[in-house]
This record gives structure tokens, C-alpha cells and sequence, in this order.
């Protein structure tokens, strides 16, 4: 999501806090989450049972994901 976010709206980290910049990130997440694309999202879910898999064996320390 950073990536696509820094990629498709540079200008964000120059914004200020107020309320219409809040309205401008919102849309940006938006478009941003759209960018992701299904094959990835379908990869990750597929990964899931070896990422849990991982976990539990270094309980709960670092793995490679």
C-alpha cells in the first residue's frame, strides 16, 4: 500500500492535518487499494496456511514473511 500510495500521489507527506487533507488520503487509500491487484491479493491468501504454519513454529518471533 505505501508503495502504490507513494507511487500514484507523491505529494501526500506534504499535507497538512486538516480536515480536507484528511478527505484527500481517504480518497488516496481508496485508489490506492484498488491498484493492488487480485493475482496478489489471491497469492497471499494462498500463502496464509504457511505464514500461520511459520508463526507457530518460531512462536511468534520474526519469520521470513
Amino acid at each position: 500500500m505505501k508503495a502504490n500510495l507513494r507511487r500514484l500521489y507523491p505529494f501526500l507527506h506534504h499535507l497538512t492535518d486538516t480536515e480536507l487533507n484528511r478527505a484527500v488520503v481517504a480518497d488516496a487509500l481508496k485508489a490506492a487499494w484498488k491498484a493492488v491487484p487480485q493475482a496478489l491479493i489471491n497469492g497471499l491468501i494462498r500463502s496464509m496456511p504457511n505464514r500461520v504454519h511459520a508463526l507457530r513454529a518460531a512462536r511468534g518471533w520474526y519469520t521470513k514473511y
